[in-house]
């Protein structure tokens, strides 16, 4: 799923009730999403500069994650650390 600025109301609506996203989810650059139930990413989570994510207790995330500097996440969402297994 791809969020941008243009389409992030579009996507909110259709993700309001979702706790999990099986796939990979990319929020674009100044875009924000609001996904209140979201729990879960089953592949890549990008967070590019200026973006936000507000979701839920976001328990998983089985593929990469990267979450710009810049980026900004709810307070429930903590990174702890991040390690790739090869």
């Amino acid at each position: 799923i791809t969020i941008t600025k243009e389409n992030s109301k579009e996507w909110e609506e259709k993700l309001k009730d979702v706790t999990r996203i099986t796939g990979n989810l990319y929020i674009y650059s100044n875009a924000e999403l609001k996904a209140g139930k979201l729990r879960s990413v089953g592949g890549y989570l990008y967070i590019y500069s200026n973006a936000e994510l507000k979701a839920g207790k976001l328990d998983e995330v089985k593929g990469e994650m990267y979450i710009d500097k810049t980026a900004k996440v709810s307070d429930n969402i903590i990174v702890l650390q991040v390690a790739k297994v090869l």
